[in-house]
C-alpha cells in the first residue's frame, strides 16, 4: 500500500493508494507545531476508520512545498512506518527539484515566490503520471 502526502502552505492532503486505487483522502491544516507523535494520532486514527494498519504500508511519497514541515512528517514515517518499507520515503520538495525542472519565462519576476509551488505542483502529477495509471500530467514529454 502507498501513503501519498502532498504539504500545501494551507492544507496537507493525504492518501492511501492499494494496487493503484485510492481508497482513503483527507484533508487537514498544515500545522508548523504539529510534532512526529502528533501526526501518528492524526494519521492511525484515520487510517483505521477504514481498516488499514501501519503494517500494510509499504511506499511511502511525500511532497512539499513547504519545508518547515518536512521535518515533521519525515520523522513519522521514520519512526512509525519504517518497519515494513520497501524503500526510504521518496521526498519531493521545491528544494529538491529546483535543479530538475526550469521554469522559463520572458519576466522572472511574474513567477516569485510560486516558483517552487509550480516545480512541485508540476513533479506531483510527474509522480502520479508515473504510479497511477491514466495520471493527470503537465506535459507527456517530462512524465515520459
Amino acid at each position: 500500500m502507498l501513503l501519498a502526502i502532498d504539504i500545501g502552505n494551507s492544507h496537507t492532503v493525504i492518501g492511501l493508494f492499494k494496487d493503484d486505487i485510492l481508497i482513503g483522502q483527507w484533508r487537514f491544516k498544515s500545522d508548523r507545531d504539529r510534532t512526529d507523535d502528533e501526526l501518528a494520532i492524526l494519521c492511525h486514527g484515520l487510517f483505521s476508520i477504514i481498516g488499514v494498519k501501519n503494517s500494510e504500508i509499504s511506499g511511502i511519497i511525500i511532497a512539499s512545498v513547504v519545508p518547515g514541515l518536512e521535518t515533521s512528517w519525515s520523522s513519522y514515517c521514520r519512526k512509525y512506518l519504517s518497519a515494513n518499507l520497501e524503500s526510504p520515503p521518496l521526498l519531493v520538495s521545491a528544494e529538491n527539484i529546483k535543479k530538475s525542472i526550469h521554469i522559463k519565462t520572458d519576466n522572472p519576476d511574474e513567477v516569485g515566490a510560486v516558483e517552487g509551488d509550480r516545480r512541485a505542483k508540476i513533479n506531483n502529477q510527474q509522480i502520479a503520471a508515473i504510479f497511477l495509471p491514466g495520471g493527470n500530467c503537465v506535459n507527456q514529454t517530462i512524465c515520459a
